[in-house]
């Protein structure tokens, strides 16, 4: 499973790539740092990309529309700081999976893109002993039988 990493701050970019892969360390990560650099990489096809949306490179719409248009399978889950409102619910017109802040506790940040990303969620059911993982997988297909 491959997926981006999207972010001007390197920090950011870092600390999210470590906490993805002490939870996901089969998971082959890119780092981009603008826009134009996250196009390239996209073209190889990524399962998923995790996007800031003030990038260098590009507006947020047009660096979302970028992806898509490289990667249409990936799954793009927003990670940003941006609190406007309007950007937002054009951000969400665009057809990402999630959008989330960056002011939330770390590991709901993880739960909420393994949420949004299904092959990671089967990762994390594979990784468990075969007797956990049983139980954690037929929970998860009942929860996903609720009407939403």
């Amino acid at each position: 499973m491959r997926g981006l990493i999207c972010d001007d701050h390197p920090l950011m970019r870092e600390a999210l790539a470590a906490s993805m892969q002490d939870r996901w360390p089969d998971v082959t990560l890119v780092e981009c740092g603008d826009f134009p650099t996250a196009w390239a990489a996209a073209e190889a096809g990524p399962d998923f990309c995790l996007v800031d949306l003030s990038m260098p490179g590009a507006d947020p719409l047009t660096g979302l529309g970028g992806l898509r248009s490289r990667a249409p399978a990936a799954v793009i889950v927003v990670v940003t700081g941006l609190e406007d409102e309007a950007l937002l619910a054009q951000v969400r017109a665009c057809g990402v999976a999630d959008i989330l802040s960056k002011n939330a506790e770390p590991r709901l940040i993880l739960d909420a893109i393994r949420d949004s990303v299904p092959d990671l969620r089967d990762l994390e059911v594979k990784a468990l002993p075969r007797r956990q993982g049983e139980v954690l997988a037929r929970a998860m297909e009942s929860v996903e039988d609720i009407p939403a």
